[in-house]
């Protein structure tokens, strides 16, 4: 090994001293020894409770000893953690999986003689950051309602198998969604629905990532009825600063989001073919029709809310039912024809709405135990 001089050394803690031009230090090659403890032995004091807020601790576990020990120390890249062992075992599946192991096999020694230190070198320390303040915040934290706060929430929580976070994370979303499969479902054609409060393709790219398919199938349809196709195919574009952008990050939601659209489309036509229908003379049922309704295919062409795609159909389907039922009974016709109207108006509603999932290959069953959720949360417990 190259001799070490005191100048040399100088050079070595101070690097920012300018040196003479052409004199080249030597380089300390030795290397620490894996035997050498990071730091010097510290004492208890040296060590901060990090959990010290007395709401982490739930009511009934005050005063146990397996919650208020506070004799493991968590060391993980450059800081130390002093925690509560019933805490991390309770609220993580990775910290149960940890300390079911002997100790001995996972202790750190030369660090804090008398303290059980613990390091990690599996989870990042961000990662073990994030756990940490949540169980200091307090067990009932409020979850993030934002889709970025979620997928933070989501991306640190897992790894860890942090328990709850998931479930209460999710709620709002899922709770959302929920209240919208209901109206699909009950729409009567009086009320439209508006588009979510959240962007419905940023809904889509979240329910895909965490593969929670009947959740993206849902905001597919609101992208297919209240986003115009032109809209779509700018998000991909940066230079258009769309609210939409990125788009679709997953080749399937795009491909859904067309095949919906052509499912829009057939609808649109068998409503239009409602409307011809209605023709004088006509017989259907138990009586011949004695009104027309094709004034109202006029109407649908100009109105002023209702976008018009290249073929001249309306691109809004529900527009096109809430013009027919608020419009029909404005004309020059019977109650009997407007009743009998809006019933086959709706059976194609619920048609369409019925073929949702067989469009997006969702099995049925998944998509009505969603629905089915939100009835029953809204009935409550039946006895």
């Amino acid at each position: 090994m190259d001799t070490v001089t005191s100048k040399d050394l100088n050079i070595l803690i101070f690097p920012h001293r300018p040196r003479r031009p052409g004199r080249v230090p030597h380089i300390l090659r030795r290397t620490l020894s894996r035997r050498t403890a990071l730091l010097p032995p510290m004492t208890v004091d040296e060590f901060p409770m990090f959990l010290d807020n007395p709401n982490a601790i739930p009511g009934e576990k005050k005063g146990s000893v397996w919650y208020e020990d506070g004799n493991i120390v968590l060391f993980c890249g450059s800081k130390f953690y002093r925690v509560y062992r019933g805490l991390l075992t309770e609220h993580s599946t990775y910290f149960a999986n940890l300390l079911s192991k002997p100790l001995p096999s996972i202790l750190r020694d030369g660090i804090a003689p008398g303290w059980q230190v613990i390091e990690i070198t599996d989870i990042p320390q961000p990662m073990l950051d994030f756990f940490l303040n949540f169980l200091k915040s307090g067990h009932m934290r409020p979850m993030p309602t934002s889709l970025e706060g979620m997928g933070v929430y989501l991306r640190f929580a897992r790894p860890l198998g942090v328990k709850y976070v998931e479930e209460r994370c999710l709620e709002p979303l899922r709770s959302h969604y929920h209240d919208r499969a209901q109206a699909y479902e009950k729409w009567n054609g009086l009320d439209t629905i508006m588009p979510s409060n959240y962007n419905p393709l940023h809904v889509v790219n979240f329910a895909m990532r965490q593969e929670m398919t009947v959740l993206a199938g849902l905001a597919i349809v609101d992208a297919a009825l209240f986003i115009p196709e032109s809209d779509i195919l700018a998000a991909s574009e940066p230079r258009r600063h769309s609210p939409y952008a990125p788009g679709f990050t997953h080749t399937s939601s795009s491909h859904a989001y067309y095949t919906l659209l052509e499912h829009n489309k057939t609808s649109k036509e068998k409503l239009r073919r409602v409307l011809r229908g209605f023709s004088y003379g006509r017989s259907f049922g138990a009586r011949p029709r004695c009104c027309s309704f094709e004034f109202l295919l006029d109407m649908l062409q100009h109105h002023p809310h209702i976008i018009q795609d290249s073929d001249g159909l309306p691109q809004l389907l529900f527009d096109m039912v809430t013009v027919i039922k608020y419009e029909a009974p404005n004309g020059k016709v019977c109650a009997a024809c407007v009743g009998e109207l809006d019933r086959e108006v709706m059976d194609v509603y619920r048609d369409w709405f019925r073929g949702v999932p067989g469009e997006l290959g969702i099995p049925d069953d998944e998509w009505r135990k969603f629905i089915a959720w939100a009835k029953d949360r809204d009935n409550g417990p039946t006895a």
